[in-house]
């Protein structure tokens, strides 16, 4: 997820930019910054997510929803922070995580809902088991 403020978006685009990435469709990384850009593509286009990719050599792609179910601030209180060495990571709730999922709909989200799911359910009842 991604804050929508324009500056928090250049410095996405700039981010991306100097990792290699580039977008799926053919339109330029700073296009995504115009709000009209965004809501445009997701009338006329039906687009739920803005992919970025280095390449087909690199298989990872980064999905942004350009119109989240989830608000950010709100998504941010429930987040966790893993750390990794000296980096520090923020990561969704599970809760929010399925919310996007759910949303976004495609084929892998639904199958990763089912999986989340589960991984909440085991959980509770490792939660339930301590007591």
């Amino acid at each position: 997820m991604v804050d929508f403020s324009e500056g928090n978006l250049r410095r996405l685009v700039r981010a991306l930019e100097s990792l290699g990435y580039r977008p799926r469709v053919p339109v330029r990384l700073e296009d995504f910054v115009s709000a009209e850009n965004r809501q445009r593509w997701q009338k006329e286009k039906g687009m739920v997510v803005f992919s970025v990719t280095r390449g087909d050599s690199d298989p990872l792609t980064i999905d942004i929803m350009i119109d989240p179910p989830v608000d950010f601030d709100r998504a941010y209180r429930r987040r966790s922070v893993l750390r990794a060495d000296t980096l520090r990571l923020s990561v969704l709730s599970i809760e929010d995580l399925i919310t996007l999922k759910r949303f976004a709909s495609r084929d892998q989200d639904l199958a990763d809902v089912q999986a989340l799911e589960d991984v909440r359910y085991l959980r509770r009842r490792m939660r339930m088991t301590k007591k």
